[in-house]
């Protein structure tokens, strides 16, 4: 089964940060009712985004093959604003 981590995501506007998806190939990436801005990155298995938003909040969901090569479907959940980041 594969994940993404962090699952949970909190971040300032401004930050950049990245999520990792536990795909055996290179991972699909989306995010839950919109789709991903620009100059947020699909790097490997990683999405980079770049100066963070409060639209950037939301689901984003990696579609990958676990290492028994079966398909999966993993998300987390970001939340962009106040003064912190941390990872969950």
């Amino acid at each position: 089964m594969g994940i993404i981590f962090p699952s949970y995501l909190i971040a300032t506007e401004g930050e950049t940060a990245t999520l990792t998806c536990s795909s055996h190939s290179q991972p699909s990436w989306r995010k839950l009712g919109s789709s991903i801005r620009y100059p947020h990155m699909v790097q490997g298995n990683h999405i980079v985004l770049y100066n963070l938003e409060e639209r950037d909040s939301g689901v984003y969901i990696c579609d990958g093959i676990d290492h028994n090569y079966a398909e999966f479907t993993s998300n987390a959940t970001v939340t962009v604003g106040g003064n912190f980041f941390q990872f969950i």
